[in-house]
């Protein structure tokens, strides 16, 4: 009987490490467009498939890598929209990719 539960037991732990093993690369970027502007710490993305929010500031610490003209993919935990600006959102980058 020991031996069936330590079997059970082993099978579970097996698949919670398996779950929790999953990459976050699966889940695609919150955004992909062109960066049109950097000002300081933040640029602005431009997405044309986005209707509501069009034009997101994100902010990050990686702004070195980033440029004017490039198609960057970014995933950010959260994009709100700026009041008063109709289409402009703002987040924190979290990984940005590169085209």
């Amino acid at each position: 009987m020991k031996t069936y539960k330590a079997l059970i037991m082993l099978f579970i732990f097996t698949f919670f490490l398996i779950g929790c093993s999953t990459d976050s690369n699966d889940i695609g970027p919150n955004i992909k467009g062109e960066v049109v502007q950097i000002e300081g710490d933040r640029f602005l993305v431009v997405d044309k498939e986005r209707p509501e929010i069009r034009k997101v500031w994100f902010t990050t610490d990686e702004i070195y890598t980033v440029r004017v003209g490039l198609t960057v993919s970014v995933w950010a935990s959260e994009i709100t929209a700026v009041p008063n600006e109709k289409g402009f959102g703002e987040g924190i980058a979290e990984k940005i990719i590169i085209e």
